[in-house]
Protein backbone atom coordinates (compact mmCIF):
# COMPACT_ATOMS: atom_id res chain seq x y z
CA UNK A 1 0.00 0.00 0.00
CA UNK A 2 1.34 3.47 -0.92
CA UNK A 3 1.85 5.62 2.02
CA UNK A 4 0.94 3.27 5.01
CA UNK A 5 1.00 4.74 7.92
CA UNK A 6 0.58 3.07 11.55
CA UNK A 7 -0.73 5.42 14.48
CA UNK A 8 -0.86 4.33 18.07
CA UNK A 9 -1.56 6.20 21.39
CA UNK A 10 -0.82 4.42 24.80
CA UNK A 11 0.46 1.18 23.01
CA UNK A 12 3.22 0.40 20.94
CA UNK A 13 2.16 0.66 16.85
CA UNK A 14 3.70 -2.93 16.65
CA UNK A 15 3.94 -5.45 19.43
CA UNK A 16 5.49 -8.90 18.83
CA UNK A 17 6.10 -11.70 21.50
CA UNK A 18 6.94 -14.73 18.81
CA UNK A 19 6.55 -15.98 15.24
CA UNK A 20 7.92 -14.25 12.48
CA UNK A 21 6.88 -10.74 11.40
CA UNK A 22 7.93 -8.87 8.37
CA UNK A 23 7.16 -5.19 8.00
CA UNK A 24 7.93 -3.07 4.74
CA UNK A 25 7.10 0.37 3.35
CA UNK A 26 5.41 1.59 6.26
CA UNK A 27 5.72 4.70 8.77
CA UNK A 28 4.86 3.63 12.47
CA UNK A 29 4.53 6.47 15.11
CA UNK A 30 2.91 6.02 18.82
CA UNK A 31 2.25 9.02 20.40
CA UNK A 32 2.82 8.02 24.11
CA UNK A 33 4.44 4.79 23.61
CA UNK A 34 7.28 2.29 21.86
CA UNK A 35 7.07 2.53 18.17
CA UNK A 36 7.81 -1.44 17.77
CA UNK A 37 7.70 -3.71 20.93
CA UNK A 38 9.43 -6.76 19.92
CA UNK A 39 10.07 -10.08 22.82
CA UNK A 40 10.44 -13.16 20.90
CA UNK A 41 10.57 -14.45 17.49
CA UNK A 42 12.41 -12.76 14.27
CA UNK A 43 11.50 -9.18 13.35
CA UNK A 44 12.33 -8.70 9.25
CA UNK A 45 11.88 -4.94 8.45
CA UNK A 46 12.36 -3.07 5.18
CA UNK A 47 11.89 0.56 4.36
CA UNK A 48 10.39 1.53 7.54
CA UNK A 49 10.26 5.24 9.05
CA UNK A 50 9.49 4.91 13.29
CA UNK A 51 9.16 8.54 14.10
CA UNK A 52 7.74 10.51 17.13
CA UNK A 53 7.58 7.41 19.50
CA UNK A 54 7.53 9.24 22.93
CA UNK A 55 8.69 6.00 24.66
CA UNK A 56 11.26 5.10 22.40
CA UNK A 57 11.95 4.05 18.82
CA UNK A 58 12.60 -0.02 18.67
CA UNK A 59 12.71 -2.30 21.78
CA UNK A 60 14.61 -5.66 20.88
CA UNK A 61 14.61 -7.92 23.85
CA UNK A 62 15.63 -11.72 22.97
CA UNK A 63 14.27 -11.30 19.50
CA UNK A 64 16.19 -11.74 16.38
CA UNK A 65 16.18 -9.03 13.69
CA UNK A 66 17.42 -8.09 10.33
CA UNK A 67 16.41 -4.57 9.70
CA UNK A 68 17.27 -2.68 6.50
CA UNK A 69 16.58 0.89 4.64
CA UNK A 70 14.98 2.32 8.03
CA UNK A 71 14.67 5.19 9.69
CA UNK A 72 14.55 6.00 13.44
CA UNK A 73 14.15 9.89 14.19
CA UNK A 74 12.51 11.89 17.14
CA UNK A 75 11.79 9.21 19.48
CA UNK A 76 12.17 9.44 23.13
CA UNK A 77 13.08 9.44 25.69
CA UNK A 78 11.86 5.90 26.66
CA UNK A 79 12.97 3.70 29.99
CA UNK A 80 13.58 -0.40 30.16
CA UNK A 81 14.31 -0.62 33.65
CA UNK A 82 17.31 1.41 34.42
CA UNK A 83 18.09 2.42 30.94
CA UNK A 84 17.40 5.44 29.31
CA UNK A 85 17.12 5.11 25.26
CA UNK A 86 15.94 6.90 22.25
CA UNK A 87 16.12 5.18 18.90
CA UNK A 88 17.25 1.39 19.23
CA UNK A 89 17.43 -0.48 22.08
CA UNK A 90 18.20 -3.84 22.28
CA UNK A 91 18.01 -5.03 25.64
CA UNK A 92 18.81 -8.69 25.29
CA UNK A 93 20.56 -10.19 22.59
CA UNK A 94 19.07 -13.46 21.06
CA UNK A 95 20.87 -16.40 21.37
CA UNK A 96 20.45 -17.82 17.54
CA UNK A 97 19.15 -16.36 14.70
CA UNK A 98 20.06 -12.69 12.99
CA UNK A 99 21.21 -9.63 14.60
CA UNK A 100 22.25 -6.81 11.60
CA UNK A 101 21.18 -3.78 11.26
CA UNK A 102 21.65 -2.79 7.59
CA UNK A 103 21.65 1.03 6.16
CA UNK A 104 20.31 2.41 8.60
CA UNK A 105 19.49 6.20 10.12
CA UNK A 106 19.49 6.59 13.36
CA UNK A 107 18.71 10.63 14.26
CA UNK A 108 17.33 12.98 16.52
CA UNK A 109 16.61 10.63 19.59
CA UNK A 110 15.89 11.76 22.24
CA UNK A 111 18.41 9.72 24.48
CA UNK A 112 20.78 7.28 23.21
CA UNK A 113 20.63 6.77 19.68
CA UNK A 114 21.47 2.94 19.80
CA UNK A 115 22.04 1.24 22.52
CA UNK A 116 23.03 -2.84 23.33
CA UNK A 117 23.69 -5.39 25.89
CA UNK A 118 25.71 -7.17 23.80
CA UNK A 119 27.40 -6.77 20.02
CA UNK A 120 24.81 -6.79 16.52
CA UNK A 121 25.77 -6.68 13.50
CA UNK A 122 25.87 -3.42 11.69
CA UNK A 123 26.48 -1.85 8.34
CA UNK A 124 26.23 1.85 6.50
CA UNK A 125 24.60 2.73 10.15
CA UNK A 126 24.41 6.53 10.35
CA UNK A 127 23.97 7.75 13.63
CA UNK A 128 23.89 11.92 14.39
CA UNK A 129 22.25 13.95 16.84
CA UNK A 130 20.73 11.64 19.53
CA UNK A 131 20.92 13.86 22.44
CA UNK A 132 22.25 10.70 25.01
CA UNK A 133 24.94 10.08 22.51
CA UNK A 134 24.48 7.77 18.82
CA UNK A 135 25.92 4.59 19.51
CA UNK A 136 27.18 2.85 22.62
CA UNK A 137 30.62 1.16 22.38
CA UNK A 138 28.91 -2.18 24.17
CA UNK A 139 26.81 -2.59 20.10
CA UNK A 140 30.58 -3.31 18.68
CA UNK A 141 29.33 -1.47 15.51
CA UNK A 142 31.41 1.44 13.14
CA UNK A 143 29.35 4.45 12.09
CA UNK A 144 29.31 5.52 9.27
CA UNK A 145 29.88 9.82 7.65
CA UNK A 146 28.01 11.34 5.70
CA UNK A 147 25.11 10.17 4.73
CA UNK A 148 25.35 8.85 1.19
CA UNK A 149 24.16 5.44 -0.87
CA UNK A 150 25.94 3.31 1.52
CA UNK A 151 25.47 4.72 4.38
CA UNK A 152 21.92 5.69 6.12
CA UNK A 153 18.36 4.49 4.84
CA UNK A 154 17.52 5.73 1.49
Amino acid sequence: QQSAFIAAAARPAVSMSSGLLYIRDVKLSASASTGIDATGGTLQMDTVVVDGCLGGGILLDGVAFNISNTTVTNNGPGQQGAIAWGGILVNSVPTTGPTDLNLITIQDNKQLGLDCSAAIQGSGVFAMGNTGGDVAATCGITTCMPASTGCGAP
